[in-house]
């Protein structure tokens, strides 16, 4: 039997002959329009999941097809651009797939909950909270990796099959910056304009940077932007940006300002709602927590516009003036290569405590799983030419900050959205922006005489000619020295009981939290509260909303 939890209020699932699917993403009904049509003319599953991927702007499917007996086969698939996620956990006559984390876990008795070490050693090693590959908190739960098909056949035997992968350019002088802007325009405009025709009338999530100011700039005017802040002393400019960008735009803006004393609580609600550790390193999910109670329906985000075309960590590899002699020698490196530059970028940096916490032995199995990930996602980056090798360690760390941490981030975003009977949508993560990109060679897709992100700045100024562009903006890093020694986080652990893996030798880490070891803290943090809260949670029930079917081969439809 297979069974379906799902938590997005927009997913559908429906029969199709003798075949049940489940359609999520950018468009469910002209999904379920599509296999529809597909099943008309005799296409088989695989070769529907191809014609899915041909108009998903992001697309996570799975079909259930009868065998012989009353067994049957259940497979899904992720589209490469998708940031839909995907859980599933197979039994011994069943199969579970969900959309939403906490919901897979309650699917769990707590006595029968078994943590995965390798998710734990990620989530202290990686800077941005993410699991590079197809394991999760918990050993029996696993997630679809992007582009990724992974049948379940009988006896609950897997194959896995990477469908989709990147495809990048290497040599030449691409296509002309000012054409990608237009394309980059068009489709933009495309996707806001189905989006909202699909989904109804949308919020934008404002900061006021180039990104989210772009989604602003494709609605009417008097649209609906939310912008959440926190009245702290390293934030407070920030909200300066969201205004000029509302009054640009004539938007009904909304703006909430949070007090720092609110932050512990606020993140420690996060965790219990979400199911997941998260919220402590960054304002954001904080911010977009407080957005979901404040309206529902529609959001929209400006998300993978760094990782796609200008992270100023990747555009620093093509400036020598910038690179001291090791970096240089390591960018001499394969980029497929454990040694190279790429492989220890985008690591926590407090990277010696961790090392200590972890043991070096794990640390270097985590970075080796990192990289297999990424060459998994692009098979050509192994044994690219010499003089590619630079432009091969740029198109390595966009893999770790798009397929690492942007999409994942963006999926775990939108279960938060779930959690209010909402939804967030990301125009420029769709499959037309993806292969857009993938048509610029590095550097050029990312800088342009010293402009990192030219091509996003190039298409504001089109639009808003009154915008700053190269005004330096602030981030969204939670001050976190000061929170943890002085502020709303201090002596925290004196009242959270440790990670389960935490060596009792480096407790001293997390009781006098230190700037060299204040990101480790947070990130330890967040991961204590899912524990402490959620882990071990004998009576954790699903979020809000969710939908449950079984797929019933003896009535014939899938029953919820």
């Amino acid at each position: 039997m297979t069974e379906f939890v799902l938590a997005d209020p927009h997913c559908r699932v429906f029969n199709v002959g003798r075949t049940t699917w489940m359609v999520s993403g950018s468009d469910p009904v002209l999904f379920e329009k599509t296999v529809e049509h597909a099943t008309g003319k005799g296409s088989g599953v695989r070769h529907i999941f191809q014609e899915l991927s041909k108009i998903a702007a992001e697309g996570t499917f799975v079909s259930v097809e009868p065998l012989d007996e009353g067994r049957e086969r259940t497979t899904l698939f992720k589209t490469l651009s998708s940031t839909f996620d995907l859980y599933y956990r197979i039994g011994k006559s069943h199969v579970s797939v969900f959309d939403h984390f906490r919901n897979a876990i309650a699917s769990v008795p707590a006595s029968q909950r078994v943590l995965d070490e390798n998710a734990f050693a990620d989530h202290l090693l990686f800077a941005y909270e993410y699991l590079p590959g197809s394991h999760t908190l918990l050993k029996g739960i696993r997630k679809l990796t992007p582009g990724g098909m992974l049948e379940i056949g009988l006896d609950g035997n897997t194959r896995f099959e990477q469908l989709e992968t990147l495809e990048l350019p290497f040599g030449g002088d691409g296509p002309e910056v000012e054409d990608v802007v237009d394309r980059l325009d068009t489709i933009i405009a495309e996707r806001i304009s189905a989006y909202t025709s699909s989904f109804g009338e949308p919020t934008v999530l404002l900061s006021g940077g180039v990104d989210s100011t772009l989604v602003l700039s494709y609605l009417e005017k008097g649209a609906s932007a939310l912008t959440i802040g926190i009245e702290t002393p390293e934030y407070d400019f920030e909200m300066d940006y969201a205004r000029l960008s509302a009054d640009l735009f004539d938007a009904r803006h909304r703006m909430m300002i949070l007090k720092e004393s609110t932050f512990r609580r606020s993140i420690e609600e996060l965790v219990e709602l979400l199911g997941q550790p998260t919220g402590t390193a960054f304002f954001q999910p904080m911010a977009f927590h407080y957005a979901f109670k404040e309206t529902d329906g529609l959001f929209l985000s400006g998300e993978t516009v760094d990782a796609l075309f200008g992270f100023n960590k990747i555009a620093k590899i093509f400036d020598r003036s910038m690179l001291s002699s090791l970096e240089r020698e390591k960018l001499d490196r394969e980029p497929w290569s454990l040694e190279g530059y790429s492989a220890s970028c985008g690591l926590s940096p407090d990277l010696e405590k961790v090392r200590q916490v972890l043991g070096n032995d794990t640390v270097e199995n985590r970075l080796h799983g990192r990289l297999d990930f990424a060459l998994g996602l692009c098979p050509k980056l192994i044994g690219l030419e010499p003089v590619h090798w630079r432009a091969g360690h740029a198109e390595v760390m966009s893999i770790f900050t798009d397929f690492g941490h942007i999409r994942e981030y963006i999926g775990r975003t939108r279960q938060q959205a779930f959690c209010r009977g909402s939804t967030v949508l990301t125009p420029f993560a769709c499959r037309q922006v993806l292969e857009l990109a993938m048509t610029m060679p590095m550097p050029q897709r990312i800088v342009r005489d010293g402009v990192v992100k030219h091509i996003a700045k190039s298409l504001l100024t089109k639009r808003v000619p009154g915008y700053p562009i190269l005004t330096r903006k602030g981030g969204s890093d939670v001050p976190r020295t000061r929170f943890l020694q002085e502020g709303p986080l201090k002596d925290v652990f004196l009242g959270e009981a440790f990670p389960r893996f935490w060596p009792e030798t480096h407790r001293d880490i997390l009781l006098n939290p230190q700037r060299d070891s204040s990101f480790l803290g947070l990130s330890a943090l967040s991961y204590a509260l899912w524990q402490n809260r959620i882990l071990m949670e004998q009576n954790l029930e699903a979020i809000p909303g969710t939908r449950t079917f079984q797929v019933s081969r003896i009535e014939g439809d899938p029953r919820a």
